[in-house]
């Protein structure tokens, strides 16, 4: 019976191929011209990778936003073994490189190499997007944010004290993204109820207290 591969199989191939050289990876990150499947990092160096099953000017879009954004030295695209001969000709044009994945025997090979960017500025990359989201997944919004990470610091300190915290002493205790302690209590308390909704805010003796909503 013949096996369908997803994007993420494929994602997920090219992920430990590239471990295997000694590359760190970073899955689902944004670039600020969209978000690429992976990032590969190897000291100073960033390549970000575009995974399709479909080798069409779609990806090649998707990559070429990357390079527009001037935040990785390299840009690809992997995509299934024997695709798009025209599409490898676009992608030679314009700098990008091509990983050729053979699903079945999980190999792959570089059939293009992309042109390096020595002017990178470099992107803001998080522990979390090592294992938050695996490239490729189709769920929208799943990939890691700095809010996402600040919501879940919140979350698991507050699911710690089932008695309820003092709010500001709460938001002090976390590493929150926000630039500052006042901006980070008047968003979140925004947030709370809504946004984050397992968690809500209640006014005792005038004092503001966060509980667990769950």
């Amino acid at each position: 019976m013949k096996i369908k591969y997803t994007e993420k199989d494929l994602a997920k191939i090219v992920v430990n191929n590239l471990k295997e050289q000694g590359w760190e990876i970073y899955q689902e990150v944004e670039t600020g011209w969209g978000r690429a499947d992976i990032v590969a990092k190897n000291g100073n160096i960033l390549w970000a990778i575009e995974c399709k099953m479909s080798f069409s000017l779609a990806v090649i879009e998707q990559a070429w936003n990357h390079i527009r954004s001037h935040k990785s030295h390299f840009v690809s695209v992997a995509i299934p073994k024997g695709k798009g001969y025209f599409a490898e000709e676009v992608c030679k044009k314009f700098g990008i490189g091509i990983l050729s994945v053979n699903c079945r025997n999980e190999d792959v090979q570089e059939k293009a190499r992309p042109n390096f960017n020595r002017k990178a500025s470099g992107l803001e990359l998080h522990e979390e997007q090592k294992t938050w989201c695996e490239a490729g997944s189709q769920s929208g919004g799943g990939h890691y944010t700095p809010f996402k990470g600040t919501v879940r610091d919140l979350v698991n300190l507050v699911r710690k004290h089932p008695e309820g915290l003092l709010f500001a002493d709460a938001v002090k205790k976390i590493d929150h993204h926000y630039s500052s302690f006042g901006t980070a209590k008047a968003c979140l308390s925004k947030f709370i109820g809504t946004v984050i909704p397992n968690l809500r805010l209640e006014t005792i003796d005038k004092k503001l207290y966060v509980f667990l909503n769950e």
